[in-house]
């Protein structure tokens, strides 16, 4: 499963002994989708469960340990770990004695004692929940139970996959009968900083796309890795526990922390989260017959990251990166599209963006380009970035000039909409250049357009009061954005592009007000 939920602790008071501590994890560790208590796995795929129990040290002695259960809810499936005195490991957890806001001055030692591990259930259903619960027996008293909330996982069709994974997606079909041809169809992606998340974001989305009569498979792809950095549901959830000690000290380190350079050389970039978007392609392309769908009316439409992506993917059909083609499945078929919408997406200036962004996310961007980790840890300081490391963030730009200047995507239809208050895109913005990004990538697929000879179709809207997440799944900007893509979409891709579709497209983003409301 790809995408794993923060930890969720429930501690619960027992007479004169304090519970203890149990944290149920679904799915890989380093990759939390922050909607809490929801995580997505693949239908009919074996999804690990990593677990938890924390007793304090002062209290261990006074404490039989029995088992820990892991149970399907619905199913009444179980697996059941026996654990003993054995099981259990001496950690120190540094506790936050003087804190002024989110930040802490002084901690104190507390000694506890750790048992993790990891079970794996198989996802059959649209959804499932799973809890977890320990039992043991404080001295001289009757057995209890502390109980971790419960974790529900969504199934996800499978659409691609290879050696050690499978990508997941939901569908959303339309009703009634197909036209002659077949739908129209859209691969939608979620963002994330292409390290988190999951397709739950894009439902709102999919289901205006589904509504306005596109096929939509709502897609999971490979995130790439937390680097060095503690996993921030656990970090919320658990605001006692200070970053420096615990990642020093912590058995869970191997759970909640992609604490090495072994991680950035081998686990999943974002090479791999792009080759995915181009999988969905193919496979949409390949099953079109039984799908039902028209395989030459394919567009692709994200938010945030999958924006970027959405954009990369859509701009490099001839496959100029052979890193990003033909893998996951159905090897050989184009990934032509018809249209790209971009969401509050990053089209470029990656190196300059490095230098603005906060250290967190400067060290994730070094994880998601499969840089070394440097000097990246939480309180760390911001690596220098090589010239070899920006020649890396220009392969992944899709204002490229090698890629916007390809004849066969001259004139290539392209929304892009974004908030005028995002505080992602718009750090390197000026007073007599605002909305730079957009404004860069509009005119350079125009510009590239014109000197092809043919028209220029990309479109930018600025919407004044929007931030980055105001334009995410249910978000304050979301319907805006979804009547400004159907509008676009039904243009270029339900419809054939003529001069009348363009128009009608063209006089509502003309007439959509400016705000979002």
């Amino acid at each position: 499963m790809k995408k794993a939920l923060g930890a969720i602790a429930l501690l619960l008071a027992t007479g004169a002994h304090a519970a203890p501590e149990v944290l149920l994890e679904p799915g890989a560790p380093g990759e939390p989708d922050k909607t809490l208590n929801f995580a997505y796995a693949v239908k009919n795929t074996s999804t690990p469960f990593r677990w938890t129990v924390r007793i304090k040290s002062t209290e261990f002695n006074s404490v039989t340990p029995g088992s820990l259960v892991v149970r399907d809810v619905a199913s009444n499936i179980s697996r059941t770990i026996a654990l003993n005195s054995g099981s259990f490991i001496d950690k120190v957890v540094h506790v936050c004695t003087f804190r002024v806001g989110t930040t802490c001055y002084y901690t104190s030692p507390v000694n506890y004692k750790f048992a993790s591990g990891v079970t794996y259930f198989t996802p059959t259903r649209d959804t499932q929940t799973f809890s977890a619960s320990f039992s043991y027996t404080p001295s001289g008293g009757t057995p209890r139970t502390a109980s971790a909330s419960t974790q529900t996982v969504g199934g996800l069709d499978r659409f691609c996959g290879g050696t050690g994974y499978d990508q997941g997606m939901l569908r959303s079909v339309p009703t009634g009968t197909a036209p002659a041809g077949g739908w129209p169809a859209v691969v939608l992606i979620h963002g994330g900083f292409w390290r988190d998340r999951s397709p739950k974001d894009m439902i709102t989305y999919a289901n205006n796309l589904k509504d306005a009569g596109y096929y939509v498979i709502n897609i999971d792809y490979r995130l790439t890795p937390f680097t060095g950095r503690f996993n921030e549901v656990f970090n919320a959830t658990h605001p006692a526990i200070e970053w420096p000690e615990f990642k020093a000290q912590n058995p869970l380190d191997t759970l909640k922390v992609v604490e090495n350079d072994t991680m950035n050389a081998t686990g999943s970039h974002l090479r791999n989260a792009v080759s995915d978007v181009k999988c969905a392609v193919r496979y949409l392309r390949s099953q079109a017959s039984t799908l039902s769908i028209n395989p030459n009316k394919i567009a692709l439409m994200g938010f945030s990251a999958g924006a970027h992506m959405s954009m990369l993917a859509g701009l490099t059909s001839d496959g100029p990166v052979a890193d990003w083609e033909n893998k996951g499945g159905y090897s050989g078929v184009s990934t032509a599209v018809k249209a790209i919408v971009s969401i509050s997406g990053p089209s470029g200036r990656f190196a300059e963006l490095y230098n603005k962004f906060s250290t967190e996310l400067v060290c994730d961007f070094r994880a998601a380009f499969s840089m070394t980790r440097g000097t990246c840890y939480e309180n760390g300081s911001i690596p220098a970035l090589t010239t070899a490391e920006a020649d890396v963030f220009k392969v992944y730009e899709p204002i490229n000039a090698s890629y916007v200047g390809k004849s066969f995507n001259a004139g290539m239809p392209l929304l892009m909409l974004q908030g005028a208050k995002d505080p992602l895109l718009t750090v390197l913005d000026t007073p007599t250049s605002p909305n730079s990004l957009v404004t860069a990538m509009i005119t350079a697929m125009n510009n590239a357009a014109t000197a092809a000879g043919k028209t220029g179709n990309a479109y930018g809207k600025i919407y004044d009061n929007g931030t980055h997440d105001d334009f995410n799944g249910g978000g304050f900007c979301a319907a805006e954005a979804s009547t400004a893509a159907i509008a676009f979409l039904n243009a270029y891709v339900k419809g054939s592009g003529s001069p009348s579709e363009i128009q009608t497209f063209a006089n509502t983003l003309a007439t959509q007000s400016g705000t979002c409301n």
